[in-house]
Order: C-alpha cells, then sequence, then structure tokens
C-alpha cells in the first residue's frame, strides 16, 4: 500500500472495504488520494472513516439476504440470551439517519462515548446503568432505536439519567463465523447472525482486577477445574481470529516481551475501551469437527494411521506433540492450545498472519 500511495503514476487509490481496519494503515501513510467505497448498510464504519477526513462514497446494497432471524436480548442483570425471530432489517443509510446522530449526541453528553463503532456498547450501557430493563442489542439498529423512542418519549419531562460510570464492559460472544449454507441462512439469516446466535448471549461485566480472567472463563477459555493454565487460555483466546483482529484494531496485540501478566491487562484494556465493539470470540470447542481437522493433519504427517472410525481427542494427544515436537513449536499441555498452534502451522496461505506468542 505505500509503495502504490507513493508512486508518482497513481492518480487516486480506491479502496473497497466494510470494516475500520485500514484506517491506522492510511493515516500513517499521510495519504491524500484515498477513496473508500463500503456499503451503505455499514453506518459505523462510514462514520469511521469520514470522522478522520477520508472520503467515502457509500455503495447500494442489494438486498439478497433474508435478513437477521436473531436477537441478542441484555437482561437487567447483566446475563443475557438469544432467541430466533422474524427477519429484522435495517434502515438503507442508517449512517445518516436523524435517529443515530441523536442517539450519538445524547450518549456523548452522558459520557457514553460518541463513536459510532462503539454506539451499542454506549446504547447497552446507558440502558443497564439506568435500570431500564431488558434491551434486545442484536441487529445493533434496535438498540439505537430504543434509545431514540425513549429520549423522544422523556423530552417532555424532567429526567435526570445516570451518567457513564466509567466501570462497565459490555460483551457479545460470538462464534467464528464458518462457511456458507443455505440452511444456515434460512434459519439464521447471515453468517453474521448465526455467530450472535452461536455465542449464547450479550452480557455486561463490571470493571475488576480480575475481569480478565471472568471474561475468559465466560468465553470458554477457562475452567474451574483449571484444565487449561492461564498462560495457555490467554494464548487461545488472543490468537482467535476475530479476537486477534480487534486487538490489532485497538492496539493491543501482546508483545513477544510480554508476560501473562502484561498480556492480562492488555485485554482488560480492549474489553474496557470506549472504541471497543465488545464482541469477542468464544472458545472453539474440541468436538468432532475440529478433532476430524486434526486428525487430518496428523495423517498427511504420517504421525497416525488413518481411520474409517475418527479418533478421539485422548488418542491423538501423544501424535500432536510429536507434530509440535518436530517443528520446533511450543510445547503445551492443552488439546486447545496444541490444536491452534498445528492449525497454524500446517496452513500454507501466503496471506496468514504470524502467530501471536508471549511469555509465560
Amino acid at each position: 500500500m505505500h509503495v502504490i500511495s507513493t508512486s508518482s503514476v497513481v492518480d487516486r487509490i480506491a479502496l473497497l472495504t466494510s470494516d475500520a481496519g485500514f484506517i491506522s494503515t492510511i493515516l500513517k501513510l499521510k495519504a491524500t488520494n484515498f477513496i473508500i467505497f463500503i456499503p451503505e448498510d455499514k453506518p459505523g464504519v462510514i462514520h469511521k472513516y469520514t470522522t478522520q477526513g477520508l472520503e467515502v462514497v457509500k455503495l447500494e446494497t442489494l438486498r439478497k439476504d433474508p435478513g437477521s432471524r436473531v436477537r441478542a436480548i441484555l437482561h437487567g442483570d447483566g446475563s443475557g440470551s438469544v432467541q430466533l425471530e422474524d427477519p429484522f432489517w435495517p434502515a438503507a443509510g442508517g449512517g445518516d439517519a436523524p435517529q443515530v446522530e441523536m442517539v450519538r449526541g445524547f450518549l456523548a453528553d452522558l459520557g457514553y462515548g460518541q463513536d459510532q463503532l462503539s454506539l451499542v456498547p454506549a446504547c447497552s450501557k446507558f440502558w443497564f446503568a439506568n435500570s431500564l430493563g431488558k434491551l434486545t442489542v442484536f441487529p445493533g439498529f434496535i438498540p439505537i432505536l430504543a434509545v431514540h423512542d425513549l429520549i423522544a418519549r422523556s423530552s417532555k419531562t424532567t429526567h435526570s439519567w445516570a451518567p457513564f460510570s466509567g466501570d462497565l464492559a459490555f460483551v457479545l460472544p460470538i462464534s467464528p463465523l464458518g462457511g456458507n449454507s443455505k440452511c444456515k441462512f434460512q434459519t439464521y439469516g447471515s453468517r453474521t447472525a448465526r455467530s450472535v446466535f452461536k455465542g449464547g448471549g450479550p452480557m455486561m461485566l463490571k470493571d475488576s482486577k480480575d475481569l480478565t480472567l471472568r471474561l475468559l472463563k465466560t468465553l470458554g477459555y477457562l475452567d474451574d477445574d483449571l484444565k487449561v493454565d492461564e498462560y495457555e487460555a490467554l494464548f487461545i483466546f488472543a490468537n482467535a481470529t476475530h479476537n486477534k483482529k480487534s486487538l490489532r484494531q485497538l492496539e493491543l496485540l501482546p508483545d513477544p516481551s510480554d508476560r501473562s501478566q502484561d498480556v492480562k491487562e492488555k485485554l482488560r484494556a480492549a474489553v474496557m475501551s470506549p472504541a471497543c465493539p465488545g464482541q469477542w470470540q468464544i472458545c472453539e470447542e474440541d468436538g468432532d469437527a475440529l478433532v476430524a481437522r486434526i486428525q487430518q493433519i496428523l495423517w498427511n504427517e504420517r504421525l497416525i494411521a488413518k481411520s474409517k472410525h475418527g479418533c478421539t481427542r485422548q488418542e491423538i494427544m501423544k501424535p500432536m506433540e510429536a507434530y509440535v515436537k518436530r517443528y520446533d513449536l511450543i510445547s503445551m499441555k492443552s488439546f486447545n492450545a496444541l490444536a491452534c498452534q498445528i492449525q497454524h502451522h500446517s496452513d500454507r496461505s501466503p496471506d496468514k498472519r504470524s502467530i501471536l506468542h508471549f511469555e509465560g
């Protein structure tokens, strides 16, 4: 990107994206010849680029999806749930909707932040802090409309709303996106909706010194039986695809020189950041699909014999350890930590990102 942006034969650079991952790179390049094309149904992303003074062109979205059938609901006690309902479509051009601007200004005045990407968490924290009961937080335009309607109803009365206390963390667990299938679209409406449904529901956490460990337990990376130690839980969490992307965007990726305590502090800062959208990937269950993928890799390496009936997790632990030793990877104890390293090492994709390592 640096070579293209500085080339004398390049007049303008067109970038098509649906996320905010390129902003820091463009700003570091100090380039002024970018024109960003973004789908109009990504109002948060549009706002993020435009507030940095970048030229944005909104692309009309041809509605081919059936609309999200998933609802993620935050309850008054901070717990959450998910359910399937009728399809929902956000309003086209929602980034310019008067409701969004009104809600953003209202929440900013109360200290809940005005960053569009954190507007859903801001709405959720406001709703929770003011004990307003349950709130549907996904799809994302629903909580914005809920706060907007509340503002409209209360504008004729004198009401004192609780300002942001600074000690709340909104979390919307998600599963890996997975592949496309007609059944998934008919059931959930989209891969994102399925991901939210499989995540199990949102939650509101109070900040504390042990916030990171509570988050790891909630997302399935740690358990009370300590089958996975803290270091390995942090390693698996930080290398989960969506989590790594979020940490990179928040500029809180673990460094190789970091110790576990440093990583815990970075994760706590990420979860509490006003810029955090709140979505964190749950631990991938070590079920049949994951075991089958690892089994195939081990068979390709001739570390196990091919079996028509498949292997159990216990049966392939020793071959997994042999794979790690063969390629001089870091020795770990848990199945998921070994699987994380093996899958990454065996991935031959030329554009794969490096795996995150840090001190124990």
